[in-house]
């Protein structure tokens, strides 16, 4: 069954984009005041929209993995299998296509 593309704002496109380019967005899953906080962005081009990221695994286009820095858990998320090839089906004509 071939996986219908749905309509992204540019918010979005922006950022499966940003991912499709190997980075990663991480962010705070320990229950603490940092819950929900995303670390830096490197590079990111515009502003960063936390419901751009929710729709994204809404859509299941991330893989997540988790992991520990000073004792708190972070979760980094970034693009599945399905996420790239969304990411090469919202690309414009003649921008890279990703792998």
């Amino acid at each position: 069954m071939k996986y219908k593309i749905p309509t992204f704002s540019d918010e979005q496109k922006t950022l499966i984009h940003y991912l499709a380019a190997g980075y990663v967005v991480e962010v705070c899953t320990e229950v603490c005041p940092d819950l929900g906080s995303v670390a830096e962005l490197n590079n990111y081009p515009g502003h960063f929209n936390q419901r751009s990221l929710f729709r994204l695994k809404r859509e299941g286009l991330l893989k997540e993995k988790h992991h520990y820095h000073s004792g708190l858990r972070w979760t980094r998320l970034a693009l599945n299998e399905k996420g790239l090839t969304v990411a090469n089906a919202v690309a414009q004509p003649g921008e890279n296509r990703y792998a």
